[in-house]
């Protein structure tokens, strides 16, 4: 998966050098520790080390489940990605 991201980034570089790329952690599913969830978590150490980013633990009222966003929690996510594409798109405001 990694390596796939990293494909979608070269070939947005070689087609538009001049754009930004934001990439988005894989959130974490199951209320506890599993499989999937190490995946995750070394999908997502390996994409902050290439891509940059932050690591974080997710509280029961941003994903109700351990699995899907809350409102909530799509508000904490995106928030900041809409922050920062304006800011992108508008550098003199």
């Amino acid at each position: 998966m990694l390596e796939a991201l990293k494909n979608v980034a070269e070939t947005i570089r070689k087609q538009k050098p001049l754009a930004k790329l934001y990439f988005m952690k894989l959130l974490p599913s199951g209320r506890r520790p599993n499989k999937r969830r190490e995946l995750v978590t070394r999908i997502n150490e390996n994409l902050e080390k290439v891509l940059k980013g932050t690591n974080g633990q997710i509280e029961s009222h941003y994903m109700f489940d351990y699995v899907h966003l809350t409102q909530e929690g799509y508000r904490k996510i995106y928030e900041p990605v809409l922050i920062a594409i304006n800011a992108a798109l508008n550098p003199d405001s």
